[in-house]
């Protein structure tokens, strides 16, 4: 059994490292950015694939040309419970 649900809001090296370290600790990870891939400004489309398939193959998910647009709190001590994304989905998260 996972530890719980997280979303990374970003695709950049930050938001990269946060979801290699959260996935390997047993997280359920999706990352969230509005670009066609990861790292945009670096990366190529061709190396961005490449990374984003070796993510992919760790369990994380990647949802690209998407934004977070609300952070919904019904947590305890009002935590953040869920993500709304501009595309109107939910993403829970704990």
């Amino acid at each position: 059994e996972g530890k719980g649900q997280v979303v990374i809001v970003g695709g950049g090296y930050i938001g990269l490292e946060c979801a290699a370290a959260l996935v390997g600790w047993g997280f359920e990870v999706t990352m969230v950015f509005p670009e066609k891939h990861c790292m945009p400004r670096l990366f190529n489309d061709e190396l961005a694939k490449w990374l984003e398939d070796q993510y992919a193959s760790r369990g994380i998910k990647l949802l690209k040309g998407d934004s977070v647009t609300e952070l919904v709190s019904g947590g305890v001590g009002g935590a953040v419970s869920s993500v709304t994304l501009k595309s109107g989905a939910s993403l829970p998260c704990s």
